[in-house]
């Protein structure tokens, strides 16, 4: 008799990630059935299911979740239409790559998973899982989390909560979900991440260390001659390069401002990309503000001398590893997890905020370049398919010990 395939269940926001669809290939490759679960998809198959439930009914979800920054608690109809899915499909193990939004109602898969006493994972691309509702806690500089979540400093910014805080209850309803989950794993990109997470209400569930990973098939060094005419920078002018999707406040928009006023114009050029019509830019900059294909930002990347990264509040940052494996060394500030996607072999680590310091290591590193060959061997670290070989390794092992 054939041994029935172990089957999971997928959930993302979207169908495009690369990371979650390359997630969800190897574990077909390995012989997994796999229901991907996603909010709209134009590529919709026997595999692949719908939350979405109509026009009026997602605007509701998203104003109400706006309303108290419910991230991740919307949804019921669609949720519920899943779980009657999940009920004839009967996965082995639910995976959450991504639930923030108003997509889709995260309790209701934990109790889900609860009831039929299966595995749960959950990726703590950013810190949601453990607080209120903050994806972020740096810029505002608060620790409540590591207590209980109330008054919250950050309450506009995304997720925002315009009318009221409701982060204290929120913390509350996600502790009592998940501290006694015996079943939950998350998983966390960085060291940092797991760092915090122990910290957190979580620091008794299982915890593992995935760093996301980047297709190294798509980033790699290429020539970019055509591009520097194409932007009209000149063959003698040191090239700059900060990319962010969008420029949120944390991504460091100000302190490029600074670092493009402060160079001499005949011996650098700033390339910034990803900026909209509401970002506002020094006049020395040169706007690349359309989402750029991995062709044409793998021509960005290995245009540059020196990758520039200000962010202020950084999980890991998949840039790094981009500009890394297109032979680009970093300079970046220390924040978050954004050490871990290089080392001293192909870039600067610089004080958190501090300008000046980020100047004269971009000076540094164009004066005294680092070598392409080390910048790509560090990139290597974090291939797209490694990371998804770690995700199925963790599936079996989660699977196989609930098994027993």
């Amino acid at each position: 008799m054939d041994q029935k395939k172990p089957r999971i269940v997928t959930i993302a926001r979207g169908d495009k990630a690369e990371i979650f669809l390359s997630i969800n290939r190897e574990a077909a490759s390995e012989g997994y059935e796999v229901l991907r679960v996603v909010n709209q998809t134009a590529s919709l198959d026997d595999h692949c299911f719908e939350l979405y439930q109509g026009k009026a009914d997602d605007l509701w979800n998203r104003f109400s979740t706006k309303i108290s920054g419910a991230d991740g608690f919307k949804n019921k109809k669609g949720t519920k239409k899943l779980l009657k899915v999940l009920e004839t499909f009967e996965p082995d193990l639910i995976l959450v790559h991504f639930a923030h939004s108003h997509f889709v109602n995260f309790p209701m898969i934990v109790d889900y998973a609860k009831a039929k006493d299966i595995p749960l994972v959950f990726v703590a691309n950013d810190c949601w899982i453990f607080t209120g509702k903050c994806p972020y806690f740096m810029m505002a500089n608060c620790e409540k989390w590591k207590t209980e979540c109330y008054h919250c400093p950050d309450r506009k910014t995304f997720p925002p909560a315009l009318l009221f805080d409701g982060t204290k209850r929120l913390y509350r309803m996600k502790k009592a979900l998940l501290s006694s989950f015996g079943h939950l794993t998350i998983v966390a990109p960085t060291e940092w991440t797991a760092g915090l997470l122990r910290e957190s209400f979580l620091k008794d569930r299982d915890i593992r260390l995935i760093y996301n990973g980047t297709n190294l098939a798509n980033f790699r060094p290429v020539d970019s001659s055509s591009l520097r005419n194409e932007l009209n920078i000149p063959p003698d002018c040191r090239v700059l390069l900060s990319v962010a999707r969008p420029w949120a406040p944390r991504k460091g928009l100000v302190y490029v401002n600074q670092i493009a006023s402060s160079l001499d114009r005949s011996q650098y050029r700033y390339v910034v990309v990803g900026v909209g019509g509401n970002d506002v830019t020094d006049p020395s900059i040169i706007r690349i503000e359309k989402r750029l294909p991995f062709e044409k930002l793998r021509q960005v990347y290995s245009l540059a001398d020196v990758f520039v990264n200000p962010t202020m509040d950084e999980v890991f940052g998949l840039v790094n590893t981009e500009a890394l494996a297109c032979g680009t060394p970093i300079v970046a500030f220390d924040s978050g997890g954004v050490k871990e996607a290089f080392d001293s072999t192909c870039g600067y680590l610089v004080k958190r905020g501090d300008v000046a310091e980020m100047i004269a290591k971009i000076k540094a590193a164009c004066e005294k370049p680092f070598l392409e060959k080390d910048c790509t061997a560090f990139a290597s670290r974090f291939g797209i398919e490694k990371m998804a070989k770690e995700y199925v390794a963790l599936f079996d092992e989660l699977i196989k010990r609930n098994s027993h």
